[in-house]
């Protein structure tokens, strides 16, 4: 009975962590300027639509790279839009357009996205693609 009690114990423990670290990474993500969607309504297409036609004024026509980096200090996966050249290359000299981060909570999915309004970026990274300006 003791055990029974000690594992039970145990188990809602660990479930009060993972509740506790969505809320934190969720406050982490709306601090640092990002918009909380439904990935089952508001597509990940649509946002990038949104976002050309923001930076841009006009529809969406050139192509869309994508890529996904997970940086070591915070733990993030952030997938990363870029404008491409007709050689299906990123344009090294442009910043991402936009950024979505997923994250999930009891078995639903949640959407953050940032769009990058002044083609801003903070910092240059080396890949086999060539060195990246990143906005996140």
């Amino acid at each position: 009975m003791k055990y029974l009690i000690i594992i039970i114990m145990f188990f809602l423990s660990s479930f009060n962590i993972n509740a506790d670290d969505f809320h934190y990474n969720e406050t982490v993500l709306i601090n640092k300027g990002y918009t909380k969607f439904d990935p089952k309504i508001y597509y990940d297409t649509h946002i990038l639509d949104d976002c050309y036609e923001k930076i841009f004024n006009k529809d969406r026509f050139e192509m869309i790279g994508f890529m996904e980096i997970l940086f070591d200090d915070d733990g993030f996966i952030y997938n990363l839009y870029y404008l491409l050249e007709e050689e299906y290359k990123f344009i090294e000299e442009l910043p991402n357009i936009l950024v979505i981060i997923y994250l999930e909570n009891e078995d639903k999915l949640y959407g953050y996205y940032k769009m990058n309004l002044n083609l801003e970026a903070e910092e240059e990274v080396s890949t086999t693609l060539g060195n990246l300006l990143i906005f996140y």
